[in-house]
């Protein structure tokens, strides 16, 4: 008898900001799996993104997979960190 095994994604980075920004990770977003086909999207650990797109602390909403990715795909452009927005951030990079 052979064992199957499984590969399951836990979690998808969903960002504007290449990996190899020095600030990248600031940016990035979290489709994070929570069982049960149930998924979220975090900005950070206590941050969650709610079904109409706004951000609240420390209560996590359930999507299925593919509404987790479309929300944080539209949600990406839009994030800021310390009053920087993705776009400066993309301007300061071009820049150095």
């Amino acid at each position: 008898m052979t064992t199957e095994v499984l590969v399951i994604p836990e979690e998808y980075t969903v960002t504007c900001i290449p990996d190899d920004d020095r600030g990248a990770s600031a940016f990035a977003l979290t489709a994070r799996h929570w069982g049960n086909g149930q998924w979220t999207v975090q900005h950070g650990e206590r941050w969650f993104l709610t079904p109409d797109g706004t951000w609240i602390r420390d209560a996590k909403h359930l999507f299925d997979k593919d509404t987790a990715l479309r929300l944080a795909r539209e949600a990406a452009p839009h994030v800021t960190v310390n009053g920087r927005s993705v776009d400066q951030a993309l301007a300061q990079r071009r820049q150095s």
